[in-house]
């Protein structure tokens, strides 16, 4: 599992790949490399995983904490920028969830960004 893949990554390894399969997402690809200090974990899989787990960031914070992983950083990229900050991306998403609560008001269609991926960053993992 990913929690035993991440405890067993230590020196001389510099890279961690792993397919997994949930029954309900499809193919997630994952890498764990380390960069000075920090552990970077990235996720990549079809549009509907990366929004399922966007949807459900606070629940996915909330586990990794449970199981040891403390103060990470969630990034989210679009196919379109694969490299803006989660504090932009959350912005953004919140904004999208209230253009969609309130599209009712308005025949206007709502462009949706499309997630393609997801990096997890553990700071400090040494």
């Amino acid at each position: 599992d990913v929690k035993t893949a991440i405890e067993d990554y230590k020196s001389p390894f510099t890279r961690v790949k792993v397919q997994l399969n949930p029954q309900k997402l499809g193919d997630v690809d994952l890498t764990i490399v380390q960069r000075g200090k920090n552990l970077h974990i990235s996720l990549s899989s079809n549009s509907t995983a990366i929004n399922t787990l966007s949807m459900n960031a606070n629940e996915l914070r909330t586990q990794l904490t449970n199981n040891g992983i403390n103060n990470a950083s969630l990034n989210f990229n679009s196919q379109d920028s694969s490299h803006s900050s989660a504090g932009q991306q959350e912005q953004h998403r919140q904004q999208q969830q209230a253009d969609k609560e309130y599209s009712h008001f308005n025949n206007e269609e709502v462009n949706e960004e499309i997630l393609s991926s997801l990096e997890i960053v553990v700071p400090n993992y040494a």
